[in-house]
């Protein structure tokens, strides 16, 4: 029998759902946010440098663009474009931090930007700001997917700002449950509707789950040693 009960704003993997079930956590996991790729997206056949700032990002664009070089948030989503033959120049785990590099670095550089519908300001205004040349593309439509819970979870994981925003259009977060986030960007779209958060090391979906469930065996143990039976 689940000792606790996690809620997944992002659907997991079979070998992750079976992560939580080994370690007797019961996880609930929906899609808070649907991704649809912009078909009208006007790119050139070659871009020479690009930002890629998420694995939807590249995913959308990889079949209308060839990218020689590209400078990327995340380490999953550098993997990625590695792997399909990219050269991946520099890669950090936020936006603000690749922004630092290409400030240093690559002042004279043209970028083409593919991005999704609904993004953050960081890169775009940071850029403009240092007068750094680029050029912005939707690559992707971001749109929200709520869903109303009655279930008293103990936990609830955030994998985006969107994902964030589409939970709390029909869900408040009840003081006592505990928000794991995947990173500092994540938690900051929570930080005026609860105080109880965690972020993973790392913002990784893995780490955010090896987070999450070091916590509960943790919790477990703890419980365990208190009981007299």
């Amino acid at each position: 029998m689940a000792n606790y009960h996690v809620l997944s704003t992002k659907l997991l993997l079979p070998q992750q759902y079976l992560t939580f079930k080994t370690n007797k956590i019961l996880l609930t996991h929906y899609s808070s946010i649907k991704i649809v790729p912009n078909q009208a997206a006007k790119l050139p056949a070659n871009i020479e440098h690009a930002i890629i700032t998420s694995q939807n990002s590249f995913k959308s664009i990889k079949d209308k663009t060839k990218i020689k070089k590209a400078y990327v948030v995340g380490e999953k989503t550098a993997a990625l474009l590695k792997q399909a033959g990219v050269s991946v120049i520099c890669w950090k785990h936020y936006a603000v931090d690749l922004l630092e590099e290409i400030i240093a670095k690559h002042q004279d550089t043209h970028f083409y930007f593919p991005c999704s519908s609904i993004r953050r300001d960081t890169l775009p205004e940071g850029l403009k700001q240092n007068n750094i040349k680029f050029t912005e593309v939707t690559a992707y439509h971001t749109s929200l997917n709520p869903k109303s819970f009655e279930t008293d979870f103990d936990a609830i994981l955030f994998f985006s700002p969107s994902g964030v925003n589409s939970y709390l259009q029909k869900n408040q977060l009840k003081s006592d449950v505990l928000a794991f986030c995947i990173g500092t960007t994540t938690a900051q779209a929570l930080k005026t509707h609860t105080q109880n958060i965690i972020i993973a090391e790392k913002p990784t979906v893995e780490e955010l789950i090896a987070t999450v469930i070091k916590y509960f065996k943790h919790k477990i143990t703890k419980n365990n040693k208190q009981s007299p039976y």
